[in-house]
C-alpha cells in the first residue's frame, strides 16, 4: 500500500470497529476522523506521522492503538481521556528519553505499553 492520507469521507463510516491502515505513507489524518466512534482498534504501524492528531483522543471506543515504526516525538496529554484503551504500541518512534518517560507516567499503570526499541 502506498497510501499518502485519508480522505474526509473516511468519516462516515460510523460503525468501522477495525481500521488496519499499516505499511503507507500516511503523515496526517483528516478531522473527520474523530467520527470513527465505534473504533475499538487502530494500527497506524509504519507509516509516516510527526504528530498523532488530537481526534484521536476522541475515538472514546478505542482500546488497541498501534504506532510503531512511525516519526513520532511526543504524544497529546489527550489520550489519557481514551478510558478504554488498554493496548498503546509505540516502539521504533523518534522519543526523546525524557518524552519516554512521560508516557511511562502517563500510561504504564493502567495499559500495556509496548516503547522497546525506541530510537
Amino acid at each position: 500500500n502506498h497510501l499518502q492520507g485519508l480522505p474526509e469521507a473516511i468519516g462516515e463510516l460510523a460503525q468501522l470497529e477495525v481500521l488496519d491502515l499499516r505499511d503507507n505513507e500516511i503523515a496526517s489524518l483528516p478531522s473527520t476522523f474523530c467520527h470513527l466512534q465505534q473504533l475499538e482498534k487502530l494500527v497506524l504501524n509504519e507509516n509516516k506521522l510527526t504528530e498523532l492528531p488530537m481526534v484521536v483522543a476522541q475515538l472514546q471506543n478505542l482500546e488497541y492503538l498501534a504506532l510503531e515504526q512511525n516519526q513520532l516525538q511526543q504524544l497529546p496529554e489527550s489520550l489519557i481521556q481514551l478510558k478504554k484503551l488498554r493496548v498503546l504500541k509505540l516502539a521504533r518512534n523518534n522519543f526523546s528519553d525524557k518524552e519516554k518517560d512521560r508516557i511511562q507516567q502517563m500510561f504504564a499503570q493502567h495499559i500495556q505499553l509496548n516503547i522497546e526499541g525506541l530510537n
